[in-house]
């Protein structure tokens, strides 16, 4: 397994040069999430695609349905 840091130097060597920290920033978030999902599926943490539509379902109706 990779060390954060070797995660953010990998991530900053495929940028251009002019990347602005913003959008650095952007990126490192979203490759956290993903690495975090990642970790979330290897623990078993996992929601099943029935339990995700019986989810949605209550939150999608309107009311006094």
């Amino acid at each position: 397994m990779k060390t954060a840091k070797q995660e953010v130097l990998e991530l900053l060597d495929v940028l251009p040069e002019d990347t602005e920290l913003e959008t650095i920033m952007e990126m490192l978030h979203f490759k956290m999430q993903v690495l975090r999902g990642l970790q979330d599926v290897e623990d078993g943490r996992l929601v099943s695609h029935d339990d995700v539509v019986r989810r949605m379902g209550k939150w999608l109706k309107s009311p006094g349905q």
